[in-house]
């Protein structure tokens, strides 16, 4: 079969469920929940078929060595619903193949110009553009230019090739234990060696549907069987205000008897989004307690931050029944996505707060109070209760600040010694602004800001001062921006590498160094000049004030009460 026959193929799986629901006009590309649509109704067809074949034993074995290579290993250990949704990072991560036996010195200096690095820390992995299309082509039928935008290689237009430096693996090794065929359409249940009743959440039975070609075989769905060996009664739907799409909540019992502990997940359209820790480690404690049996699951906004929390009950190993609290933090990494932060010393702290049974019932109305929507009409109650919450966990101090130009205040959360939280009031909630903004980190001793000029600035270093750096940010669309950064070179840069060497940062190189001063913007857009103006004006205008926490909780919220 040539190229073109199996990209006409891969076409018609979507379009038309390889002819088993019959093939209609479709001029269109499919959505991508089109594109799953029709993947599941394949799957389902051959499992339904009487005409289905059960794989047999010589059948299974040589799946399971297929999928042993790395030409097919990737597929398996990645979750798709359809071939669009395929994450080639994971499939490429080991090279699938095709990677190049022998990289070039000259490809290699390529690279290392292209990432703004010296030299290689670990494994350097290529693979060339023609190689990689033919293989995305014959394997799942998509081509290069559709997704060579989904996934984090290195491209240099001088080799043609894609580069990925890394020094791990992502293999799995899985056992195709069952399966169908209908036709040349294969439908393979593959558990994971790897797989063991306490870590079943780490590694489920994958359902892999695929169809044989002259070229190989092409890749239709892989969908991991969460719900295999779960506790039915704790596993639901759940909405979270920071996620896509309705979610799935899936739990696995542990065992006192097997000494497993539960485990807790939060997939979305079979994906798993997040995973709930286990094991509560008190700080005040000398040993952990973990997590046994979930007696309930609580899904509310317990802090007045606008993003969905959990809290579960469950029987620890103490032998006690406990609360745990699981509070949504944004990272932006991810963009903008939230992953669930257990709050040990919180939840051990406030549990005996609850009035009557702990359940999720009394645990929400002692939690929220009357309040039960989670939505504060003014900036003092929703302030209050976020550091309700808070306070325990961190030893935080708080201070309310007036940032930017209204007269309503920030709230200002200081994880003393370790990171700084600024919330803004909007929307009825206390929303958090941008990142943590972390102290210690390249010297960083502290923040400080303008009073309601929306500027705020630090200092930080490299090179243990060799080079300098003034930095000024202000909050647009609720995150920080760098707007401006004034960069003192204390050395003098005799190569025009960028960064000072061993021969620049000795005694009598920086004694006699005349140094250097670079003014930056974050949009680029200014020049140095322009940007010294402001800087300048900023420094000679602006009256800056720490921005820290100055209270401690009782404290705090007696000063709220003065407003």
């Amino acid at each position: 079969m040539k190229r073109k026959s199996i990209m006409l193929l891969a076409s018609a799986l979507i379009a038309c469920s390889l002819s088993l629901s019959g093939c209609g006009k479709n001029t269109a590309a499919p959505s991508e929940d089109t594109a799953a649509e029709e993947s599941a109704k394949i799957t389902t067809d051959v499992k339904e078929s009487s005409e289905k074949v059960e794989l047999t034993a010589d059948e299974l074995d040589e799946f399971t060595d297929l999928f042993d290579t790395d030409e097919y290993n990737g597929f398996l250990v990645t979750p798709f619903n359809s071939a669009s949704e395929i994450s080639w990072s994971d499939v490429l991560y080991n090279g699938a193949g095709i990677s190049k036996e022998e990289i070039s010195k000259s490809e290699e200096s390529a690279y290392l110009a292209a990432v703004n690095e010296t030299e290689l820390y670990t494994d350097l992995t290529a693979i060339d553009s023609t190689s990689l299309n033919e293989y995305m082509e014959s394997h799942a039928g998509v081509s290069l230019d559709d997704v060579k935008d989904s996934f984090d290689w290195t491209y240099i237009e001088k080799t043609d090739s894609y580069y990925f430096q890394h020094g791990d693996t992502n293999y799995e090794p899985f056992t195709c234990v069952s399966g169908y065929r209908l036709d040349d359409t294969y439908v393979a249940t593959f558990e994971s060696d790897w797989s063991e009743d306490d870590y079943y959440a780490s590694h489920p039975v994958r359902e892999l549907t695929f169809q044989k070609t002259d070229d190989g075989y092409l890749m239709i769905s892989n969908i991991y069987q969460w719900e295999n060996g779960n506790d039915p009664d704790q596993t639901f739907d759940i909405d979270l205000s920071w996620a896509d799409d309705t979610c799935r909540f899936v739990t696995y019992q542990g065992s006192t008897i097997n000494g497993t502990t539960a485990r807790m997940i939060i997939t979305c359209n079979g994906k798993q989004v997040d995973w709930l820790t286990s094991s509560i480690y008190p700080t005040y404690e000398d040993e952990s307690l973990d997590i046994i049996t979930i007696n309930g699951v609580g899904v509310f906004d317990f802090n007045a931050d606008g993003l969905t929390d959990i809290v579960v009950v469950a029987d620890c190993s103490d032998g006690l029944q406990h609360m745990v609290l699981y509070e949504a933090e944004p990272d932006s990494y991810y963009d903008g996505k939230c992953y669930l932060t257990m709050l040990s010393d919180t939840s051990l702290w406030l549990e005996g707060f609850v009035s009557g049974e702990l359940n999720i019932p009394n645990i929400k109305a002692y939690l929220l109070g009357d309040n039960t929507s989670g939505y504060y009409d003014n900036w003092k109650d929703a302030y209050g209760q976020l550091i309700k919450i808070d306070n325990v966990e961190y030893n935080s101090m708080f201070s309310l600040a007036y940032i930017d130009n209204d007269d309503i205040p920030e709230l200002v959360v200081d994880d003393v010694g370790y990171r700084l939280k600024i919330y803004s009031y909007k929307d009825g909630h206390a929303n958090m602004i941008g990142d943590q903004l972390p102290y210690g980190t390249s010297g960083n001793g502290g923040y400080e800001y303008a009073r309601k000029k929306n500027c705020i600035t630090y200092s930080s270093t490299e090179y243990a001062g060799v080079i300098f750096y003034s930095n000024y940010m202000s909050i647009k669309d609720n995150q920080f921006v760098n707007d401006y950064t004034v960069k003192v070179n204390n050395y003098d840069d005799l190569n025009g590498n960028g960064y000072p060497d061993d021969d620049e940062m000795t005694d009598k190189a920086l004694n006699s160094a005349t140094g250097e001063t670079v003014y930056e913007s974050e949009d680029g857009k200014l020049s140095a000049a322009e940007i010294q103006s402001r800087v300048e004006e900023i420094q000679n205008n602006y009256s800056f004030e720490p921005l820290a926490g100055e209270y401690e909780y009782v404290e705090f919220i007696d000063y709220l009460a003065t407003f």
